[in-house]
C-alpha cells in the first residue's frame, strides 16, 4: 500500500468541513492540518488532533504537507 498524502485545509466553513469529512473517509489521504483563525477551527484542531496554522505562510514553512485545499470565500463589500 502506498503512503497517504498529507492534505491541509484552508478555511473551516461549510466547504472546509465537507473536505475534512471526505479526507477522513479516504484511504489515500491524511488530514494534516487546518489554516484558519476561528473558534470553530480550534475545536476542529483538537477534535482531529492536528495542527492549526493562522496563515498559509506558516503552513508552507512546515514542509510537511503535499496538498492544500482552499475552502474559504471572501465577502466583497
Amino acid at each position: 500500500m502506498s503512503k497517504k498524502i498529507n492534505i491541509s485545509i484552508v478555511g473551516t466553513g461549510l466547504m472546509g468541513l465537507q473536505h475534512i469529512k471526505a479526507i477522513q473517509k479516504s484511504k489515500k489521504a491524511n488530514l494534516h492540518s487546518i489554516v484558519a483563525i476561528s473558534k470553530n477551527s480550534r475545536k476542529l484542531s483538537k477534535k482531529y488532533k492536528i495542527p492549526m496554522y493562522s496563515n498559509v505562510s506558516e503552513l508552507l514553512n512546515s514542509k510537511k504537507t503535499r496538498c492544500c485545499n482552499s475552502c474559504y470565500s471572501k465577502s466583497i463589500t
